[in-house]
């Protein structure tokens, strides 16, 4: 009996070491749900594409002889000793002779010197006398006209800058705070995420659209000083070209003197000096508009700089509110089919 007793133990006890071992045995890990979100993951903002600020036009003042003045000095030139005078050149002489007597045209003619010529300046009551005739009906006619300089079409002076855009409004973005529960939670998480990349692209593209203007707007001012300084030179050439004409043309008339008469001699030299120092104050009036064109033109770039940063800055705020709605409705959506991505619905 004990022989057989002594196996029957061992079998129990080896049934119960086996249990054991079994029941310690490592359960196998549970691999964990991995919840995919494309609408959401694809949100994005698009390529900045900047737009170029419109070209600023600007055109150069200008002084045009008269064509009666152009007709006289051709009729003029065209003269000899013997011919008779044209009536192109006594209707001149005729016109200047409503304005002033032939005894004052004599006296102002000869009160004109060469430094006068040289300067361009004359006495305060000469200069009211002369503007005073340059502007006469009769001679009107006679005189040089001028144009200011223009910026974008308008002459220097006038308003040239632009209506400005009106900022498109910001969609309100909220972070989300998830539930508990794990796919629901994921949505939410990369939605988040999903925004935050959204405000950095916003973030960038607007300080690129910022960095643009300022660079453009520095430019613009920095561009003032070199403008202002070119512009003297250029107008002391025009009236070296006068100072010649004024004197080639004293000169014919001189030639001529014995012909034309006294009288008509003194009209016509009255009349082309008149001419001389209404031509003088219209380039002192073009060059004084030159030197704010500078500035204006200026303005005009900054201004036209301005337009396509609010242009750009209101695409990047319409393309970013865009991603957000985009991103919201795939939040929304992504909740919604939770169930579908292993919730246990």
């Amino acid at each position: 009996m004990k022989t057989i007793a002594r196996p029957i133990n061992w079998l129990i006890c080896g049934l119960i070491l086996g249990t054991a071992a079994y029941s310690c045995k490592k359960k196998d890990d549970v691999a964990p749900t991995t919840y995919t979100f494309a609408g959401l993951d694809n949100v994005k903002m698009p390529e900045l594409k900047q737009t170029a600020p419109a070209a600023v036009t600007a055109t150069a003042g200008t002084v045009t002889s008269s064509t009666l003045a152009a007709a006289v000095g051709s009729a003029l030139s065209s003269m000899s000793a013997s011919a008779p005078v044209p009536a192109t050149v006594q209707q001149a002489g005729d016109a200047m002779g409503q304005v002033v007597p032939a005894s004052k045209a004599a006296a102002m003619t000869s009160s004109v010197t060469s430094d006068m010529i040289n300067s361009g300046t004359l006495s305060a009551d000469m200069k009211k006398e002369v503007a005073a005739m340059a502007n006469s009906a009769s001679l009107k006619a006679y005189m040089p006209s001028y144009t200011l300089p223009t910026v974008n079409g308008k002459p220097v002076g006038a308003r040239i800058g632009t209506a400005g855009i009106s900022p498109v409004a910001v969609a309100n973005s909220v972070q989300q705070n998830g539930p508990t529960d794990p796919c629901q939670q994921a949505a939410t998480t990369a939605y988040n995420t999903a925004m935050q990349r959204l405000d950095a692209a916003k973030a960038t593209q607007t300080a690129t659209v910022n960095a643009t203007y300022a660079q453009l707007e520095s430019a613009a001012n920095g561009e003032v000083a070199g403008c202002q300084a070119g512009v003297p030179a250029k107008y002391d050439g025009l009236r070296t070209t006068l100072r010649t004409q004024v004197t080639s043309s004293i000169a014919m008339l001189n030639s001529l003197r014995a012909t034309l008469g006294d009288a008509l001699y003194n009209q016509l030299a009255l009349m082309t000096y008149v001419g001389y120092f209404q031509a003088l104050d219209n380039v002192n009036a073009i060059q004084a508009a030159d030197l704010t064109a500078c500035p204006a033109i200026k303005d005009a770039k900054i201004a036209a700089a301005k337009t396509a940063r609010d242009i750009d800055i209101n695409m990047v705020t319409t393309n970013y509110n865009a991603q957000v709605t985009d991103a919201t409705a795939a939040r929304s959506k992504a909740v919604a089919s939770c169930h579908n991505q292993g919730n246990g619905g």
